[in-house]
């Protein structure tokens, strides 16, 4: 699970050099953590962001005449809503946004297209719930501080590191061979993180059990998601 702890760049490069004897400085280290990042493709060590302004979150995104520029750091997007009114949005990016036949219950629409969110209205502010990389202050990628995680993304830096190295013939192809066999064997541990802790078990429990359908669940965020319906007997 997600401890919530995180380390910064320099932990991977010394831990680079104390395990494969690599030095790493140099190097493209932010670049190759980011691709780790994402081959390794691990939900919770993605950080929850939502642009409300609120404690240390980002501002929301300003749209005029339909369009705003959506954060960077955008990795998967979750849902969009209307600052002023709290309405969830609807994504209309679909083969049906030309011709307009999809059944939309909301008027308020949204796509998203090379680095901006364009709505159907002229201008408003957005809420963008969306998960995003972890950054430093610096805005260099963090990575979570759980042991199975910090191995494989050690082991994908030197993987990187090696095979460039390997390319310039200063290392032997059985060396490099074996960095990539010790990533791909640390990159499967990562999946100990998705395994639900007490809480998400209960509420996963809780969906199962629902005896009632929330079909507003959508128009009301969700909120009662994961927790158990009562039925009243008058």
């Amino acid at each position: 699970m997600n401890n919530g702890n995180y380390v910064n760049k320099d932990t991977i490069i010394s831990r680079v050099y104390r395990y494969y004897g690599i030095d790493a400085t140099g190097h493209d280290v932010d670049e190759f953590i980011y691709d780790g990042l994402r081959m390794l493709g691990t939900n919770k060590m993605y950080d929850l962001i939502i642009t409300n302004g609120e404690d240390t979150m980002p501002e929301p995104i300003e749209v005029e005449n339909y369009r705003g520029i959506i954060p960077s750091n955008i990795e998967y997007p979750i849902a969009v809503i209307d600052y002023e009114s709290k309405q969830p949005m609807y994504c209309v990016d679909s083969v049906f946004r030309e011709d307009f036949t999809l059944n939309i219950h909301s008027n308020k629409t949204y796509y998203l297209k090379r680095n901006h969110i364009f709505t159907n209205e002229q201008s408003q502010k957005l809420v963008f719930i969306y998960l995003g990389f972890p950054l430093d202050e610096a805005g260099y990628p963090l990575v979570l501080d759980v042991e199975e995680y910090l191995a494989a993304i050690t082991a994908y830096v030197a993987k990187s590191i090696a095979f460039k190295m390997y390319m310039q013939d200063q290392i032997l192809e059985r060396k490099f061979d074996r960095i990539e066999q010790e990533y791909f064997s640390l990159a499967h541990g990562v999946n100990s993180l998705e395994i639900p802790d007490e809480t998400e078990m209960e509420m996963i429990k809780n969906q199962f059990l629902n005896k009632t359908m929330d079909y507003d669940a959508f128009a009301t965020r969700f909120k009662n998601l994961g927790f158990r319906t009562h039925i009243k007997y008058t």
